[in-house]
């Protein structure tokens, strides 16, 4: 039974793997790992593949799950939210300082 599940499912998944994982690594750039990000997804799909009505959709479906795991993400970290935070006050917030880092800290870096 779990095999009919699981190539039930690699059967879905195969012709949108290529697209997925190109969608994941833009969304995940320079945020979270990109591999984290599939398999937290892929897994999640794969536990809910029964449900999934348009299992021809599969692709939007992982897309819709990868931008709500990354929109989790980015709630999740406070760089983002003081960066946010400055461009909604119409300020620039150096990536410097939104690490939270001194002039003399900067200087010592290089």
């Amino acid at each position: 039974m779990a095999s009919d599940e699981r190539s039930a499912f690699m059967q879905a998944y195969e012709p949108c793997h290529a697209a997925f994982a190109r969608y994941c690594a833009a969304l995940a750039y320079g945020r979270m790992d990109v591999q984290d990000l599939m398999q937290d997804v892929l897994l999640s799909a794969f536990q809910r593949f029964d449900h999934i009505r348009k299992k021809d959709e599969l692709l939007h479906y992982l897309m819709r799950a990868a931008r709500n795991r990354w929109v989790l993400a980015l709630d999740n970290d406070a760089t983002y939210k003081k960066r946010a935070a400055a461009v909604a006050k119409g300020q620039t917030l150096d990536p410097a300082e939104a690490q939270g880092l001194s002039p003399e800290e900067i200087l010592a870096a290089f």
